[in-house]
């Protein structure tokens, strides 16, 4: 039998998929490039970025690192992963240095913002999944 730890707050969030797609190169091949730049497998990093595992703080350091050096910015593996969203840059844009922008998601087939970003202003998204972030608590 295994016994899990508690968790402070709650599960871990990520948004490393959300500022791999503010990249050239991780948004497109992005599992396999992101594994190639820190030693990761690609099976490891796509659990990572899937929320399949909870990540040993060294490898979401590599993946930070790596990141940092596409997009030329600073990025503290804080901001990339937290069990309740609480990121030192709130909105993903911030993170980034992005002018503001809505993720992917965000835009329905026809080019009409889905219901969940209606009240979302560009720039001001914490993840794609969680795009006001979590409530209170933790809680999902």
């Amino acid at each position: 039998m295994h016994n899990k730890p508690p968790q402070a707050s709650g599960p871990p969030i990520n948004r490393i998929r959300d500022v791999m797609d503010h990249t050239n190169r991780y948004s497109f091949h992005g599992v396999k490039r992101l594994a190639l730049d820190t030693g990761l497998s690609s099976a490891s990093v796509s659990r990572i970025i899937n929320g399949r595992i909870n990540p040993h703080f060294s490898s979401v350091a590599k993946i930070a690192r790596a990141l940092s050096r596409e997009l030329k910015i600073h990025i503290d593996p804080c901001d990339l992963v937290s069990e309740n969203a609480d990121f030192p840059h709130h909105f993903m844009c911030e993170l980034v240095a992005c002018s503001g922008c809505l993720p992917q998601i965000a835009i329905d087939a026809f080019g009409h913002l889905t219901a969940t970003y209606q009240s979302i202003k560009p720039g001001q998204w914490v993840t794609s999944k969680f795009p006001h972030g979590l409530p209170e608590r933790g809680l999902l």
